[in-house]
């Protein structure tokens, strides 16, 4: 589960500032999500459902980023 803190830091990176500052964005959507894990980018943490975790630890097993059940 989320603390109040994590849900209120990621809800400031909707702002473009906050996500520049930070220099973390969120990705939303299960297709964007796969492309983003194939991809270069350093994925620091996911959040997902306990069904997306299962369709996604293949993908994951590659990256070093932990993979956060919701």
């Amino acid at each position: 589960m989320l603390s109040r803190n994590k849900i209120k830091y990621l809800q400031t990176l909707q702002n473009k500032k906050n996500r520049q500052e930070a220099q973390f964005f969120v990705v939303e959507g299960k297709k964007i999500l796969i492309e983003t894990l194939e991809s270069d980018v350093l994925v620091e943490e996911i959040y997902c459902t306990e069904e997306f975790f299962h369709l996604c630890r293949c993908s994951q097993a590659k990256k070093t980023a932990p993979l956060l059940r919701v």
